[in-house]
């Protein structure tokens, strides 16, 4: 299989990288993934020409890479292509990465701006005259304007991937990087004898994440694979239909709580791929008017065998994993969802 290495060439060939340029995504807006990273150095035997790494486990390890991996967004390794993004948490036994897309945030109605052209004169005589404080509060010194919309629509995540594994109580050697020549995410380890390797990276070519998850001894990678709504744990999911999320984490964005958003899930897998949708309750508190977003993603196995349950696809005794994962935003569902699952099956 030798689809990752082949995809991570076409990225290294587009003409954003021979231009030099690597375009990331930036480690706050990263949860909503947007925006580009800062890059550092990490230079390991090589020169800063040949290898630009950030190595790290959680912000402020040093470096060292024995630290615990991220227990929160904002400890997690970012990559993405400036529409798709991805944020890794790092576990070996129990991996979380936060998927999100460049269109996903709280739509709501917007109410009528008021003409307010009448008051222009007023403060520009006003600012002509020094008086800045006064011309600042004038609008709100008047109280027949009838507006107090303030604040952008706010970003949220889409949903996360998980791969879950025996838990390794021996692993040594634990790596965890994101390398800025190829905007792979690299997390790696050594068990029993056994190397383990995990790569991630969003394509731009593609818009598409890709991960591949391998080991040095053949028939060594067992796990399970599902999508999991960003606000759930893994088992509450139930039977996947018509799960209820009346929380995100909880928190303010704006002027929205977050844990005051109801979504409404559903989750599937069959034969090879897993498929998530999600639904805002309309109106509300908050006139929210988004459209349905979700994602599906394919799983490849090579050298093993996989079984499917309700929910998750378990890959055993396998030489390589390789994951393909899309996302939609603020369309049809069962338009998008058709879509995406005809462009990964298309990928040979």
């Amino acid at each position: 299989m030798r689809w990752f290495g082949a995809l991570i060439s076409l990225e290294k060939e587009s003409s954003v990288m021979k231009q030099g340029k690597m375009v990331l995504l930036s480690a706050y807006t990263v949860f909503f993934l947007l925006c580009s990273v800062t890059s550092y150095a990490e230079l390991k035997g090589e020169t800063a020409s040949r290898e630009h790494r950030m190595i790290y486990s959680t912000p402020f390890s040093k470096h060292d890479p024995a630290t615990p991996a991220a227990e929160q967004w904002d400890q997690a390794l970012p990559t993405g292509n400036g529409r798709i993004g991805a944020l890794v948490f790092g576990n070996i036994s129990n991996e979380t990465i936060i998927l999100n897309h460049d269109s996903l945030f709280f739509r709501t109605k917007k109410p009528v701006l008021p003409d307010v052209s009448e008051h222009l004169p007023k403060i520009r005589k006003l600012m002509n005259e020094g008086q800045y404080e006064q011309a600042g509060r004038y609008f709100k010194d008047q109280g027949k304007i009838d507006y107090s919309y303030h604040g952008s629509d706010s970003f949220h995540p889409a949903f996360n991937l998980t791969l879950d594994m025996p838990t390794q109580t021996d692993a040594k050697e634990i790596y965890r990087a994101v390398d800025f020549e190829t905007g792979e995410v690299i997390v790696s380890w050594k068990s029993d004898d056994v190397t383990y390797n995990r790569k991630l990276f969003v394509s731009r070519k593609d818009n598409l994440v890709v991960m591949s998850f391998k080991a040095s001894r053949p028939q060594s990678v067992n796990c399970s694979i599902g999508l999991l709504p960003t606000a759930l744990k893994r088992d509450e999911l139930g039977d996947g239909n018509d799960v209820r999320v009346p929380r995100f984490p909880t928190g303010r964005v704006a002027k929205i709580r977050l844990d005051e958003v109801p979504v409404t899930f559903n989750l599937k897998a069959k034969d090879n791929y897993l498929t998530i949708r999600a639904d805002y309750d309309k109106g509300g508190k908050y006139n929210l008017i988004g459209g349905p977003y979700g994602g599906c993603a394919r799983i490849v196995v090579s050298g093993g065998q996989t079984r499917t349950s309700k929910l998750q696809i378990f890959p055993e005794k396998a030489d390589e994993v390789l994951i393909l994962a899309r996302l939609f935003a603020n369309e049809d569902a069962d338009v998008a969802m058709e879509r995406e699952l005809k462009a990964l099956q298309g990928i040979n």
